[in-house]
C-alpha cells in the first residue's frame, strides 16, 4: 500500500500531472495572442545567469529579461518581456547549467507553473512531468515554492508534499518515489530547497522538518533539529550552502548550521539569534561562504566567509528587509525592503544611508535587489512592474520601468489618439502618451483620502475632462490639463457619470441621495438633490435625451428605484419598483421601449409611444412615470450590471455576474442565453471597428472575443487572473489595453 503523501506513487503522480484535464481546459482553450504583456506585475525576484543575463520575475508569470549585448534590445536599459503562456505567480527561478551561452533555466510557481527555457530566458515552454501513463504538464492544483539546480540535477518543491527532480536541465521531471525499506522519504509542506557543492540536496518545510540526500542516487533521511523555546518546530524559511553543510533560517529568528556528514553531529548548532524579527532570506557575499541574512522588523546579520562569526548589520528601520546585495569587490552593499526602503553602506565601515527616489510618486515595497554585471551596478524590483537601476556604489538610482500600481477604474483617450488618461484608486490619475506602454502618475493630495477615482469623461468638442470619485471627489480640467478639484470627505461616492447629450454638462451619481451637476467647459459644479437617498448604480438617456437614474436600497430596505430627470438634469421624479435593486437600463435598439435590469435576474420593460418618447413638451419637467412590466420568461438569477446594443443595431444584451449573458432580438420581449466559456462576472464589452469584433473583459483575467456580433464568444489568453474592468483599442496599431487590477497590453493574432 502506498501512502497518499508519497507523491512518487504512480497513482498520485497521475493525479498530479495527468488527470487534471478539466481544470486545464481553460488554459488550453483560449486563443493565444501574437503578444501579450502585463505592464504592471508585482515583481518579486531577480536572477542573474552565468552569462550576465538578468531576469526579473513575479506575478502573472511575468519574466522580463535584460541583456545589454542582445540585438533584441532596441535601447540600452530596455527590459524585454518573455512570452510565457501561464498566468500564475512565479516563486523562484534557477539556472540549470553554467554554459556561457543559451543557459538552461527553470521557473516554478503557483497553479502548476513549471516552465523551462533552453535559450537563456528568451522563450519559455511548459516542462513535462513523467508518470506511468505518460508525460504532461503539472496539474494546476499543485503549487511549487522553490527550485534549485546544479550541473547534475534540479529539484523543485511545493507545499502539497511535492518533490520533483530533473536530470536534463529542467525540461523533463519525475516525482521522487519512496524507496523500498526507506520510510524517511521527504514529506510535508516544503518551503525551500538547496543543492550544496558536495552534491547533497536539502529540503526544508513549514513544519520545521529538514531532509537530506547525499547525491542523486542516495537515499533521503530526516535530519533532526532543536525545537524552539516553546518546544514546537518553527518553519524553515530559507536554506543556504555552508562549508561542509547547510545554513537554516528558522521562523523563530534563529540561524542554525548543520554538517553534511550526519555522523559528525545529529543536532544542528545555533549560530545566531535575531533580537528583532525572523530571517527569511540569505543573500550571497563575494567571499566563499559569505552571507547576509535579512527578514522582518529590520532583522539583518552577516558573515564575511565560511566559519566567520555572524554580526549584526547595525541600526536599521524596523521594516521588513526583503533582500541584500553586494558589489563584486564587496565594498558596497544595498538593502531593500518594505515601504520603498533602499539603503546603501558597508558594515561596519560605512553607516547605512537612505537612497532618495524623487521620481517615484509613492514608496512601494521593494521585493528584491541584486548586482548586475550587465548594468555594472545594482537592480531592485517591486510592484507595478517597478525596476530600479543603481550605480556601482548603490548611492544613485534611476527608474528603468514603472507602471500604475493601483486599481485602474476607467481609461479615456481625450483626443481620440494614443494618448490616454486613467483614473486610479487613492486620488491618483495616470497619463500615457503611447497607448499605455509607459505611464506617469500624479496623486491629488488635496482630495480626501482615499478618494478612489471611479469615472472619467472627455469632451473632445471642447477639450474638457471630468472625473468623479469617492469621498465626494469632483475633478474638472476645462482644457484637459489644469485641474480644479473638490471633495467632501464624508464617504459620499460618485460611482458613475452620465453626459447630457449636446451639452458640456456631466452628471456624477452614486451614494448619498445627491447628484453633482458639472459643467466641463466652465469648470463649475453644484449639487442637485434627488427624491431618494438610496444609492444610484446606473444611468442612461432616453430617446428624447432626458436622463434616467437607477438604483435602490439594500438590506431590510431592499427596493428598486427609478429617478426620471428633466432634460437639463435639475428636476427629478421618483418611482419605486419591487424589492430588487436596479443596476442598469436603456432604450431598445429600435428606440420603441425602455429596459431596466438588476439583482435577482429581474428585467423590466415599458413601451414608448409611437413618437419614441414619454416626455412632456417642455425641457424642465421630468417624464411621467411609465408602466413597467416584468419579463415573465425564466431568466438566470444573475445581478445584471450592464446593457449593450450590438453593432448592427438589431439586438440588445444584458450581462453581469456568474458569467451570465442574455440576448434579445425583439426589443426585450424575449431573451435567450448566450454560451460563454467562463463563470466569472462580465463587464461591458468594447467594439473594435478595425477587426469588427467585440472584446468583453471580466473577473479572474477574463477576456472574451466575438466575431459574429455577440452570438458566440471564445476566451483569449490575458496572462493574468486578476480582475479586468475594461478594454481600450489603440487606433494606431490595433493593440488592446486591458485595465483593472492589472494593465495588460495585448496584440491579437490577427493584427489589422
Amino acid at each position: 500500500m502506498c501512502p497518499m503523501r508519497f507523491i512518487g506513487c504512480a497513482a498520485v503522480l497521475a493525479w498530479m500531472a495527468g488527470t487534471a484535464d478539466a481544470a486545464l481546459s481553460f488554459e488550453h482553450d483560449p486563443e493565444l495572442p501574437a503578444t501579450v504583456t502585463v505592464l504592471n506585475p508585482d515583481l518579486a525576484g531577480i536572477t542573474a545567469s552565468a552569462d550576465g543575463t538578468l531576469l526579473v520575475w513575479g506575478s502573472d508569470a511575468s519574466l522580463w529579461r535584460y541583456d545589454a549585448a542582445s540585438p533584441d534590445v532596441a535601447e540600452k536599459g530596455a527590459w524585454q518581456p518573455a512570452q510565457t503562456f501561464h498566468d500564475r505567480r512565479i516563486r523562484a527561478v534557477a539556472e540549470a547549467s553554467d554554459r556561457t551561452a543559451g543557459a538552461s533555466l527553470v521557473a516554478v510557481g503557483d497553479g502548476g507553473l513549471l516552465l523551462h527555457s533552453a535559450d537563456g530566458g528568451r522563450r519559455w515552454n511548459h516542462a513535462l512531468v513523467h508518470t506511468t501513463s505518460g508525460a504532461s504538464r503539472l496539474a494546476p492544483e499543485r503549487d511549487l515554492a522553490a527550485v534549485a539546480c546544479d550541473l547534475r540535477r534540479c529539484l523543485a518543491v511545493g507545499p502539497q508534499d511535492t518533490l520533483l527532480h530533473s536530470i536534463d536541465g529542467g525540461a523533463q521531471w519525475h516525482g521522487i518515489a519512496a524507496e523500498a525499506g526507506m520510510p524517511d522519504r521527504p514529506q510535508g509542506a516544503f518551503t525551500t530547497v538547496v543543492l550544496t557543492t558536495d552534491g547533497s540536496a536539502w529540503v526544508g518545510g513549514a513544519d520545521g522538518r529538514l531532509w537530506q540526500d547525499a547525491g542523486p542516487d542516495s537515499a533521503w533521511r530526516e535530519r533532526r533539529l532543536p525545537a524552539a523555546d516553546n518546544a514546537t518546530m518553527p518553519a524553515i524559511d530559507a536554506l543556504a550552502a555552508d562549508d561542509g553543510g547547510v545554513l537554516l533560517a528558522m521562523a523563530d529568528g534563529r540561524l542554525l548550521a548543520l554538517s553534511a556528514d550526519a555522523s559528525k553531529s545529529s543536532t544542528a548548532a545555533s549560530v545566531y539569534r535575531s533580537a528583532r524579527g525572523s530571517f527569511t532570506r540569505f543573500s550571497p557575499l563575494p567571499a566563499p561562504g559569505g552571507w547576509v541574512a535579512t527578514g522582518s522588523a529590520g532583522a539583518c546579520a552577516w558573515r564575511e566567509a565560511s566559519g566567520a562569526s555572524w554580526r549584526d548589520c547595525g541600526a536599521l528601520p524596523e521594516r521588513f528587509l526583503r533582500g541584500a546585495a553586494s558589489s563584486p569587490d564587496g565594498r558596497h552593499w544595498v538593502l531593500a525592503g518594505e515601504g520603498g526602503l533602499l539603503l546603501h553602506g558597508r558594515p561596519p565601515d560605512r553607516a547605512w544611508r537612505a537612497v532618495q527616489l524623487p521620481a517615484l510618486d509613492s514608496r512601494p515595497d521593494l521585493e528584491a535587489v541584486a548586482w548586475s554585471d550587465a548594468l555594472r551596478g545594482f537592480v531592485a524590483v517591486g510592484p507595478g512592474g517597478l525596476v530600479l537601476h543603481g550605480s556601482a556604489d548603490g548611492a544613485t538610482w534611476t527608474v528603468a520601468h514603472d507602471a500604475p500600481r493601483l486599481y485602474v477604474h476607467d481609461v479615456v483617450s481625450p483626443k481620440g489618439d494614443s494618448a490616454l488618461l486613467a483614473a486610479l484608486s487613492h486620488r491618483t490619475l495616470a497619463r500615457s502618451e503611447d497607448g499605455g506602454r509607459h505611464w506617469r502618475s500624479h496623486t491629488f493630495t488635496q482630495l480626501h483620502e482615499p478618494a478612489y477615482l471611479f469615472a472619467l469623461h472627455a469632451d473632445r468638442a471642447i477639450g474638457s475632462v471630468v472625473v468623479g470619485g469617492g469621498q465626494g471627489a469632483v475633478m474638472v480640467a476645462p482644457d484637459g490639463e489644469h485641474w480644479r478639484t473638490h471633495s467632501t470627505g464624508h464617504g459620499r461616492e460618485h460611482l458613475g457619470l452620465l453626459p447630457l447629450p449636446g451639452t458640456p454638462v456631466v452628471l456624477l451619481h452614486g451614494s448619498g441621495g445627491q447628484l453633482t451637476r458639472v459643467h466641463g467647459g466652465l469648470g463649475e459644479w453644484h449639487d442637485v438633490p434627488l427624491p431618494s437617498p438610496d444609492p444610484v448604480y446606473g444611468s442612461f438617456t432616453g430617446p428624447d435625451g432626458r436622463p434616467w437614474l437607477v438604483g435602490g436600497g439594500l438590506g431590510e430596505q431592499a427596493k428598486g428605484t427609478v429617478q426620471r430627470g428633466s432634460r437639463d438634469g435639475t428636476q427629478w421624479a421618483l418611482q419605486t419598483l419591487g424589492s430588487d435593486v436596479l443596476r442598469t437600463g436603456g432604450p431598445t435598439p429600435d428606440r420603441r421601449a425602455l429596459l431596466l435590469a438588476g439583482d435577482g435576474g429581474v428585467v423590466l420593460r415599458t413601451e414608448l409611444p409611437n413618437d419614441g418618447t414619454i416626455a412632456p413638451p417642455d425641457d424642465e419637467t421630468p417624464p411621467a412615470a411609465p408602466d413597467w412590466v416584468a419579463v415573465a420568461q425564466p431568466l438566470p438569477d444573475a445581478a445584471w450590471s450592464w446593457l449593450q446594443h450590438d453593432a448592427a443595431g438589431e439586438a440588445v444584451w444584458l450581462g453581469g455576474s456568474v458569467g451570465a449573458l442574455i440576448r434579445s432580438t425583439d426589443g426585450g420581449l424575449h431573451w435567450h442565453a448566450v454560451d460563454v466559456p467562463t463563470t466569472a462576472a462580465l463587464r461591458r464589452p468594447t467594439w473594435d471597428p478595425q477587426r469588427r469584433a467585440w472584446w468583453m473583459p471580466g473577473r479572474d483575467g477574463t477576456l472574451l472575443r466575438s466575431d459574429d456580433d455577440g452570438r458566440s464568444w471564445r476566451a483569449v489568453f490575458t496572462h493574468t487572473r486578476e480582475h479586468l474592468k475594461g478594454v481600450w483599442v489603440d487606433p494606431a496599431d490595433g493593440a488592446l489595453l486591458l485595465y483593472g487590477a492589472r494593465l495588460v497590453r495585448l496584440m491579437p493574432a490577427d493584427t489589422p
